[in-house]
């Protein structure tokens, strides 16, 4: 019996000791917060608690600049060609004109073979050289040239983005003519300046200027205002500005000292770039402060003459990347030699990349025309 009584006495108070210990846990894990006099345990859990809630933020923070898209670059690509006169003048035979080319062949053949340079060109520019228009009273004058509305096709199916009308036919069947020219490009899709049209056109992003001077002797009557309209097209938001000049002496391959001059003027007022054309020929290339001119592209799509002393050309492309800020960051080109017809020396108003012996031809005649500027031409 006494063993009874102290063997119950013993399970009693481990009873009471467990149930006891169950009810302080239970009450102090709902309802009771921890007093200020904690343990060294409850410290060390109170202490690294706000630890990791530092180090959330820490991880998030330098995990940022992994996920910043980086500063990116843009480069676009711009193609230049020469004379293209969509058209011809009363007095040449029409068995052998543009316009029997047309009838016979339709608007794509004229621009066929350069078509894929121009699709993969960023923007394609060309001198357009006459009228499109129905006006038939011409201008005094011994060359003048036009064309059907129609003939705006030849443009468009061949890739031309925009085209220069600063030059010496613009006006050949009149101010009308001219109208007529400007609203059929325009409503064809394709950008026209020059004279006083100065145009800021979006490629890829990147805001160009294009600016187009006639500059024929005695014809330019403020060169002031070729800055003034670079400054216009900056203040349009031009990131990038060319300069398209129409000046020179017919057949001669060396510039002149108008062209010297306006072109060095052009850079130095701040064209990017400068092309030019209307001598029918081409001419030196030069790079001035690092920014190159082309003094002249020659002939291109060309319908003033059926058998031309001089059938080269060129394609001239010109590449720019520009940062994020609107910065040019770089630059690139390269020449493409070309024949203005393709079936030699006839024109047949074709014009077509030069291969073989007469690509290297024009190489060497090019490269020789501008001895300060190793030339890179294409492969």
């Amino acid at each position: 019996m006494k063993i009874r009584k102290i063997l119950s006495f013993i399970i009693g108070t481990i009873l009471t000791a467990t149930i006891a210990t169950s009810c302080t846990e239970q009450t102090y894990g709902q309802s009771t917060p921890p007093s200020s006099q904690t343990t060294t345990e409850e410290q060390q859990t109170t202490t690294e608690k706000p630890q990791t809630t530092t180090e959330k933020p820490q991880e998030t923070t330098t995990s940022k600049p992994n996920t910043t898209i980086p500063i990116q670059n843009t480069t676009i690509t711009l193609s230049f060609a020469g004379d293209c006169t969509l058209g011809r003048d009363d007095a040449m035979p029409y068995d052998v004109s543009f316009n029997n080319y047309y009838d016979k062949n339709g608007p794509g053949f004229f621009f066929q073979n350069v078509k894929s340079i121009f699709d993969a060109s960023d923007l394609t520019v060309v001198d357009m050289e006459g009228t499109l228009t129905t006006q038939d009273t011409r201008a005094d004058k011994q060359f003048a040239f036009r064309a059907p509305l129609e003939y705006v096709n030849v443009l468009k199916l061949g890739g031309v983005d925009a085209v220069t009308i600063a030059n010496n036919h613009t006006y050949d069947y009149g101010p009308k003519s001219y109208e007529e020219t400007v609203d059929t490009l325009r409503s064809n899709g394709i950008t026209v300046f020059g004279n006083d049209l100065v145009e800021v056109v979006d490629v890829k992003g990147i805001k160009v200027g294009l600016v187009g001077v006639y500059a024929l002797e005695g014809t330019l009557e403020d060169p002031e205002q070729i800055r003034t309209n670079i400054t216009a097209a900056r203040e349009a938001g031009a990131q990038i500005v060319v300069v398209f000049f129409h000046w020179g002496i017919e057949y001669t391959f060396e510039p002149n000292e108008t062209q010297l001059t306006l072109g060095h003027n052009a850079v130095d007022w701040g064209a990017d770039l400068v092309v030019g054309c209307h001598v029918h020929c081409i001419q030196t290339i030069e790079a001035y402060k690092g920014t190159n001119i082309v003094y002249a592209l020659g002939n291109f799509s060309f319908g003033g003459n059926w058998y031309p002393r001089d059938i080269d050309a060129m394609i001239y492309q010109h590449s720019f990347t520009v940062d994020s800020s609107g910065k040019i960051v770089n630059t690139d080109y390269q020449v493409i030699p070309c024949l203005i017809t393709s079936i030699p020396p006839q024109n047949n108003y074709q014009p077509t990349p030069a291969t073989g012996d007469e690509k290297v031809r024009i190489q060497n005649k090019l490269q020789s025309l501008s001895p300060t500027l190793t030339i890179k031409f294409s492969e």
